[in-house]
This record gives structure tokens, sequence and C-alpha cells, in this order.
């Protein structure tokens, strides 16, 4: 497993069950979708879809959104193998993940993205990246003691005996084109086409 990139915050320690307000993005290599989210919902909302040229575009527009939603922390959608082994792409998304981390020093977590996809009906696309980040945020808030913390600012929730949490591979919302909001007049101001 690759070392998380290591940086000096003077924030404070953020758990996993202590985050209100968090951004969540579904990375691709061409499009990255965005969610946000508050623990007091428990529920994801599609945002936007960043569709940037290069990665100083793509960081300038989450580097806005950071600003605009001022999250506690950022919840990344790990991929892997049914099995759950790694591949090329769970490498890519823990690299954009320490990324997140060591430039805005905010706390990020991994959470296991296998099955987001297969409970959304319909291609890929604009819509379907942002609502794979808010079923990815979903999957953060019902089980955040599963969530792979990525640097020092980012600890682990502890664990307690008092804590009751069902736990699901596949979340059983179906997210459809239809029942997935429509674009807002602010969701385009983040959306950076070639």
């Amino acid at each position: 497993m690759p070392e998380a990139v290591r940086v000096v915050s003077t924030a404070a320690a953020v758990t996993a069950t202590s985050a209100s307000l968090c951004l969540a993005f579904d990375f691709g290599l061409r499009r990255i979708g965005v969610a946000h989210g508050s623990r007091l919902l428990q529920q994801g909302t599609p945002l936007c879809v960043i569709d940037a040229p290069d990665n100083a575009a793509r960081f300038a527009a989450i580097d806005k959104l950071l600003r605009e939603w001022q999250p506690d922390a950022c919840v990344v959608g790990l991929p892997r193998h049914p099995d759950g082994t790694e591949h090329d792409m769970t490498r890519r998304a823990r690299r954009f993940a320490n990324q997140l981390h060591g430039r805005f020093g905010r706390p990020v977590w991994l959470v296991d993205e296998r099955y987001s996809s297969a409970v959304l009906n319909g291609k890929r696309g604009q819509v379907l990246d942002a609502a794979s980040a808010a079923l990815i945020l979903q999957q953060f808030w019902l089980d955040p003691l599963h969530a792979e913390a990525v640097g020092p600012t980012a600890r682990p929730a502890p664990a307690t005996s008092d804590l009751s949490i069902t736990t699901s591979p596949v979340l059983q919302t179906e997210l459809t084109p239809e029942s997935t909001p429509e674009p807002t007049p602010e969701s385009a101001l983040c959306t950076i086409h070639n």
C-alpha cells in the first residue's frame, strides 16, 4: 500500500464519525463526479462534474468548491475488483486522495466504491458521475468505521461498544437519471469543459 502524503496541519483532528459536512469525489481519468452531504441527513446529493483537460484545471475547480462549501472532510471512492483486490484505478484514486489531502490540508477518507456503479441505471456521464459520488458519500455515512484515513489529520473513528452500524456492500438505493436532481446554475459553475 502506498504511503500517504504527510503534511503538518494546525487543523483539529476530524474523525470519520465527527465530520459534519463532506464533499465526495468519484475519481475518473476524464471526469470527477462531486457530491455534498451532511451527517445530519446522512445523504449525499449530486453537485457537479469536473470535466477538465489537465490536473491544474481539475484542482482549480476543486479549490473553488472547497472554498465555497467549506467541508470538514473529503471522501474519495476507492475502486477495487469484485474480490477486493486493487487495480490501476485503485492506485490512481489513492494518489488523487493523497493530492487532495496534500494540496488542501483537509481530512480525506477512502471508501470502497466497488458496487456504487452497479446500483445506477444508465450509461456513465455527467449526471451519473455526480450520482456515483453521492452514493460513495452515503456509503461513508452508513459505514464510517470502514473508511480508510489518508494523512495525519484524518483519524479513524474510535471503536466504541455502544456504536451500532449496519453495513452493506451494496447500497439499496436506486438512482436513475430520472430520479437524479437537475443540475442547478450553481453546479454549472464548477463544471469545466475543454
